[in-house]
């Protein structure tokens, strides 16, 4: 698939056709993202089980808006449609693996309770964060 280029309009329904997302916000502007840029398209061409997608925030500042987006780059990891990962600035080639295995690999539901502090009850400070970025 590559890297493609996603908006607002169509973030739903990429996360609703791919089980596995890693979505990565950066800015023409930025010179940490322009460097990044290699490593993610390497990094998309040896994991072809995961759908690599990216949003200018300059170009979608919605989309960055819905995801809290301050700063860049951040990659955020889905898991059939659900935010479950979450790592800002620019990983190495290697943090980059260890994150796409940790998505790839883990439980779901521990990387949920684990990544937006959800206990076993789910408590109501949790379940606000896990719907973070979620349409509402």
């Amino acid at each position: 698939m590559g890297i493609a280029d996603i908006s607002y309009t169509d973030i739903d329904q990429m996360l609703a056709t791919y089980p596995l997302v890693i979505l990565e916000f950066w800015a023409r502007w930025s010179g940490s993202t322009r460097a990044f840029e290699v490593t993610f398209e390497e990094a998309a061409r040896q994991n072809a089980d995961i759908a690599f997608l990216r949003a200018d925030i300059g170009q979608e500042p919605e989309l960055a808006a819905r995801f809290e987006i301050d700063s860049v780059p951040v990659l955020i990891g889905f898991y059939n449609g659900f935010p479950v990962l979450n790592r800002p600035g620019a990983p190495s080639p290697i943090q980059l693996d260890k994150f796409l295995e940790k998505l790839r690999n883990s439980d779901p539901d521990e990387l949920l309770r684990r990544e937006f502090g959800l206990g076993d009850d789910g408590g109501a400070t949790g379940i606000r964060r896990l719907f973070r970025g979620r349409r509402r």
